[in-house]
């Protein structure tokens, strides 16, 4: 899926962006870590890894998921 991966809030700044495009297997799903894919930062690398902890919430709601990490919360907008 590619998708659009938004921090609404966080207490570290891990991800270093508000928000990346990318591309991922699966939806955010409680009980895992969600992964991403997506254009480095660094143009001397090809692909930024985003990996969340575990998601403890999720919520999806006109094709939007919000969901909570045990730092963070992220909004995923599904673009394609």
């Amino acid at each position: 899926m590619n998708v659009k991966l938004t921090r609404i809030e966080s207490n570290h700044s891990n991800l270093r962006t508000d928000s990346v495009e990318g591309v991922c297997e699966m939806p955010p799903t409680v009980g895992l870590s969600f992964l991403l894919m997506g254009k480095s930062l660094d143009p001397n690398l090809e692909h930024r890894l985003v990996h969340t902890t575990e998601v403890t919430e999720l919520r999806l709601s006109k094709g939007v998921y919000y969901f909570k990490t045990q730092n963070s919360s992220y909004t995923l907008e599904v673009l394609s």
